[in-house]
């Protein structure tokens, strides 16, 4: 990388980082009726359909975690009387205890703007929770049902425009895996539970600034600085649901369009590119615990406690192995018949890429580190993955984007790649 590469992306870090606080520090500024009165309304519906509701009946994939989505929704509409720096970084809500008959769950489904409550907000954070002002922006205007609803028009003209853009680049080929990874996520699932929205943008928009802006990020900052930035956003806008999806997506399209390269040299900027992005999403939550130290005075030890508990293998004394916790989520896909049509198909369709064109030249090896890491990522997170499988289980799409693109993609496949 040449000094005027690192100058650009010490900048732009930083400059991300700036924004990503001035974004922290805007939310509290805004303050309506209509927000609260959204805010009450998406609660009291998301408590009609309980915490976890099925979009599609006995279908894991199509599940929504709406026990953080009212979470979500009670943190961005928090108005309480805490001081100006812990509404910024304590990703503060409301909280009432169930009183009479009241189940826990319908204490949970309360709104509350956190002025009468009588004991303040609840905090929880460790995350950065940077959803809150584009979440309280929107609750200002419309319902959460609109809200979702917008969301799937935005996804939907995303997933389009990277379709498009790998058509552009040559890698029309590469759809079909592609599309089967998005496939798998439950598009429509992601769009309307807030709680998957942020890494389901986050993976579209990285994806299509790479294939329309490659040749641009690569000579302005290199490539290690923009999956940095992912990583980054990742942790700054997600709280744990799939993490990985947005490093395997955009680091496999990155492999298909270098794949001219030697393989030395490409497997270079690949572990490159990943080391980037650890240290881009670890690097922002050490920086959320230093902050929490400096402005909250919590300290990091509870968040570095709730780190050792995901990363352990049991929960609520039930013991399993890091297989068996990964086999869980595997399951989601592997125990319904629908899934098995579509990845057959898959199958013909590789099958017949190699009869047509002659399964020739050596494999791409570098395709094998995005479909490896969000495996070693799972086993890592077993407690995680265990307990919340029906939404963990999205960071195998990208396994199988990355899987069935070494399958398809071989030395000699990638002449045809262009540039815009």
């Amino acid at each position: 990388m040449t000094k005027t590469k690192w100058v650009h992306g010490v900048a732009l870090i930083l400059l991300t980082l700036l924004f990503c606080i001035a974004c922290n520090m805007a939310h509290v500024l805004i303050d309506t009726e209509r927000m609260r009165e959204n805010a009450t309304q998406a609660v009291d519906m998301l408590w009609i359909q309980e915490g976890a509701f099925d979009v599609i009946g006995g279908m894991p994939s199509t599940r929504h975690d709406n026990y953080t989505t009212i979470l979500k929704v009670k943190t961005a509409a928090y108005t309480g009387g805490e001081s100006f720096w812990h509404r910024v970084f304590g990703g503060l809500r409301a909280e009432f205890e169930p009183t009479g008959e009241m189940s826990d769950w319908d204490g949970f489904c309360t709104y509350g703007d956190g002025r009468d409550t009588g004991r303040g907000g609840l905090s929880y954070s460790r995350y950065w929770h940077g959803y809150i002002l584009p979440l309280r922006i929107l609750l200002s205007f419309t319902t959460l049902s609109n809200i979702g609803m917008m969301m799937y028009a935005l996804e939907f003209a995303l997933i389009l425009l990277c379709a498009l853009l790998m058509q552009r680049r040559g890698l029309t080929k590469a759809i079909v895996p592609w599309g089967l990874g998005v496939f798998i996520m439950v598009p429509i699932t992601m769009a309307a539970c807030i709680q998957f929205v942020p890494v389901m943008l986050t993976f579209l928009l990285a994806s299509a600034a790479l294939l329309y802006g490659y040749e641009r990020i690569e000579r302005f900052v290199g490539m290690p600085v923009f999956f940095f930035l992912i990583g980054l956003f990742t942790c700054y806008y997600d709280l744990l649901t799939a993490p990985t999806v947005t490093l395997s997506f955009p680091l496999t399209l990155l492999i298909l369009m270098e794949g001219k390269k030697g393989q030395k040299k490409l497997l270079s900027t690949v572990f490159l590119s990943v080391f980037a992005w650890g240290v881009g999403y670890v690097g922002m939550y050490l920086f959320k615990f230093l902050l929490n130290e400096l402005v909250l005075g919590t300290g990091a030890g509870g968040a570095f406690a709730q780190i050792r508990i995901r990363m352990a293998s049991h929960t609520d004394g039930n013991y399993y192995t890091r297989p068996q916790a990964l086999l869980r989520n595997v399951s989601v896909l592997t125990s319904k018949h629908a899934y098995l049509v579509v990845f057959g198909i898959m199958a013909l369709y590789i099958l017949g890429s190699w009869v047509k064109k002659g399964h020739m030249g050596r494999p791409q090896w570098a395709l094998l580190v995005p479909c490896l890491i969000p495996l070693v990522f799972m086993l890592a997170t077993s407690n995680h993955i265990y307990e919340h499988y029906y939404f963990t289980y999205r960071n195998l799409s990208g396994v199988i984007f990355a899987g069935a693109s070494f399958l398809l993609f071989r030395q000699n496949a990638f002449e045809t790649v262009k540039k815009l």
